[in-house]
């Protein structure tokens, strides 16, 4: 990633607002890895946005959705990131940067404002919260085939779009580590990173509980949603 994406130096200073606020540091998300919605902007990459570990839950959490909220599910997988990256680093040391490789599910709300890229990037690109299962050792051997199949209430509800996640997620650390390097920030030790949607966004409502399956070891990720107030 070479030039500077719209509304992310905003971001930036949330992140870093927040952590001065007493937030523990999380992670990153891809976002947007459907070819046609970068198109659509005008992306030469999918933009990488700041996930907020206030709103990080551990599997079988149920979360309360509040009145208004346009809740979406994306079914992902999140790295954990244990040595610091140089986005110049040859594949092999990204890969090797890959300390576990966990089930997740990124939830987003449409209802938060979206008034063109530079505000959509601001906000982290509609993020409203992380559900995250148990953390394996090891990474996929095809991360492209990694999702078996998400459920919602029991039934099929949505499966893997091919060519959304690479079969190879140390090129997920490169583009990470690149696009922070272009904003002054670095991916280090420590964060995670949610690597893109594998299906297109569907939406919940409280009632609704949605189990997300893998294939290779990964096991499964679910969550349940009540009223909130």
């Amino acid at each position: 990633m070479t030039n500077p994406v719209p509304g992310m130096a905003a971001q930036l200073e949330r992140f870093r607002a927040a952590l001065a606020a007493g937030g523990k540091r999380y992670g990153w998300k891809v976002a947007f890895n459907d070819p046609a919605v970068q198109q659509r902007f005008g992306l030469e990459a999918p933009p990488i946005g700041w996930i907020d570990g206030r709103l990080a839950v551990d599997s079988g959490a149920a979360v309360p959705l509040r009145q208004g909220q346009r809740v979406h599910i994306e079914a992902e997988v999140m790295l954990h990131i244990g040595a610091d990256v140089a986005a110049d680093a040859p594949l092999d040391v990204l890969r090797g940067a890959i300390a576990g490789v966990s089930p997740a599910i990124e939830l987003v709300d449409y209802a938060i404002p979206g008034d063109g890229l530079a505000q959509i990037v601001e906000h982290s690109m509609f993020h409203a919260g992380t559900v995250v299962g148990e953390r394996r050792r090891g990474i996929p051997a095809d991360a492209s085939a990694a999702l078996s199949r998400v459920l919602k209430n029991g039934a099929h509800a949505a499966g893997p779009i091919a060519g959304r996640v690479p079969a190879d997620l140390a090129e997920i650390v490169g583009l990470v580590a690149a696009a922070l390097e272009a904003h002054g920030e670095r991916l280090i030790a420590g964060d995670r990173v949610i690597c893109g949607s594998y299906i297109a966004p569907f939406p919940v409502v409280p009632g609704d509980a949605v189990t997300a399956e893998y294939g290779f070891g990964l096991g499964k990720v679910s969550v349940s949603f009540a009223a909130g107030a």
